[in-house]
């Protein structure tokens, strides 16, 4: 399932759940312990939905961050060699001038 259906889904159910909370507005003190097994269900499902968002969300920057690392990898690379070569050279350097880096 593609990452666009995915968070529909989520956001669906989270309306559903909050239309389910909304109407049993009232019944419990806000903020109280679930105190039956429908409201424990619901505070179940929100924190699995919750955890769902989490875990999309740890995803997408899972896969930006490959996609960097793909992307700026040559880059990355050639850079370090030059840094490399550039201390190589100082170390030269300094010993053809009697010093130490």
């Amino acid at each position: 399932m593609d990452e666009e259906t995915t968070n529909l889904i989520l956001s669906l159910q989270m309306d559903d759940l909050a239309a389910l909370l909304s109407k049993r507005k009232g019944r419990a003190a806000e903020g109280s312990a679930p105190g039956t097994d429908e409201e424990l269900a619901i505070e179940l499902q929100r924190t699995e939905l919750e955890d769902q968002q989490v875990l999309l969300a740890d995803i997408r920057m899972v896969w930006s961050v490959s996609r960097a690392v793909q992307d700026d990898g040559a880059t990355v690379a050639i850079l370090a060699a030059e840094e490399r070569s550039s201390s190589q050279d100082r170390d030269m350097a300094c010993r053809l001038s009697d010093q130490t880096p």
